[in-house]
């Protein structure tokens, strides 16, 4: 933690310091929210690893099971998924990120 950052100290912290967030784009309004936040443990070479399978595996809430996806790591903590099912006039996208927690505030 940087000595500069404020601290909650009554806010539990979690578990594993490294997660995948993977962040999809909501049809009705545009707008992006976090659909999966998945504790991956101490292990960063280990964190990179299940976020590469979240990118090949994580079904979006729009597309359904068949379709096509290409991914594109967009750096070595980060990847972008685009997607196009049959029944979808346009090609979705998602966003696979490994974080580190690092702090709260109240």
């Amino acid at each position: 933690m940087h000595p500069q950052t404020p601290q909650n100290p009554g806010a539990q912290q979690p578990a594993s310091p490294y997660a995948v967030i993977v962040e999809e784009k909501r049809r009705r309004n545009g707008a992006w929210h976090i659909s999966l936040i998945q504790p991956v443990g101490g292990d960063l070479t280990q964190a990179r690893a299940t976020g590469q399978n979240i990118a090949f595996q994580h079904q979006p809430q729009t597309a359904g099971r068949k379709h096509r996806r290409d991914v594109y790591q967009l750096g070595e903590d980060s990847w972008l998924i685009t997607y196009k099912a049959p029944w979808l006039t346009d090609a979705g996208h998602f966003r696979v990120s490994v974080v580190r927690y690092v702090g709260s505030i109240a």
